[in-house]
């Protein structure tokens, strides 16, 4: 073979590698991206499911305590965070009592105790969603009303020190409740259904619901700081590169309490 051979058997050689290699490199990247994607698709679902069993055991009392006071305290509480807001603390999303779930332990007694009712509490802060339950001890001759205890156990779910202390690993050590991160990156939306009327932005009441709608638009490290670069931008473009990043679930949820039916 000629030196003029072997060059362009050379050449072509090279040219063919850098295809093959931007291929591989493409399928490497696309099935990464699917993976993560599987990976958020699970984690929303299971998500979506705890904090449906949760509904699904959701109470209410709105009747007024027997110590003299008229007020009647909230035991449902909702609200929708704009993704773009700076949270410096803990917010409150959704809140309720329920019956109470074998999960959660008495931190006071034998551990094998069941109780009768866990405060629940769905919070979000530095961009991570959490599940606070705190354990409810309950009195049969006790005079404060459902409401009152629900709305004092309310500071203790919007500590800072419990959520930070939740975002290190193996560092839940909160003796008196349970306090779990739920997703590190989450934008959750709830819609509230009552029978004559629909609450999207808050809601603080003593009744439950008839359905709750819940998306969840979960991301990975990279869509994330993608969305956070591109949140203010208006442009078409902007609006559409930010609805294909992340993975979002949309899950309507009815409650068997406010008489409906436990299918969609």
């Amino acid at each position: 073979m000629t030196m003029i051979e072997l060059v362009a058997a050379l050449a072509l050689f090279v040219v063919i590698l850098g295809i093959l290699t931007a291929v591989m490199d493409t399928a490497t990247n696309l099935w990464s991206g699917s993976r993560s994607q599987g990976r958020e698709q699970v984690a929303a679902e299971n998500i979506a499911d705890l904090i449906a069993d949760d509904l699904y055991q959701a109470v209410t009392d709105p009747i007024p305590p027997t110590n003299g006071i008229s007020a009647i305290y909230n035991t449902f509480v909702f609200q929708n965070i704009p993704s773009n807001t700076v949270q410096s603390a803990p917010v409150i999303l959704l809140a309720f009592p329920r019956a109470a779930s074998p999960r959660t332990l008495d931190p006071d007694h034998d551990p094998t105790t069941r109780l009768a009712l866990d405060a629940v509490f769905y919070t979000t802060y530095a961009n991570a969603l959490f599940r606070v339950a705190i354990p409810v001890h309950t009195r049969a001759n006790r005079s404060d009303s459902l409401g009152e205890w629900f709305e004092s156990y309310a500071p203790a779910a919007a500590n800072v020190s419990y959520h930070d202390e939740a975002l290190i690993p193996a560092g839940n050590n909160t003796p008196d409740l349970s306090i779990t991160v739920l997703a590190e990156r989450a934008i959750p939306t709830f819609i509230a259904y009552f029978p004559t009327q629909s609450y999207g932005d808050q809601l603080h009441t003593n009744t439950l619901p008839n359905m709750l709608d819940l998306s969840l638009h979960l991301f990975n490290a990279e869509d994330w700081n993608t969305y956070q670069s591109i949140i203010s931008d208006t442009a078409a473009a902007a609006n559409l590169k930010r609805a294909h990043l992340g993975t979002l679930i949309s899950r309507r949820i009815t409650l068997p309490q406010a008489g409906g039916s436990r299918l969609p």
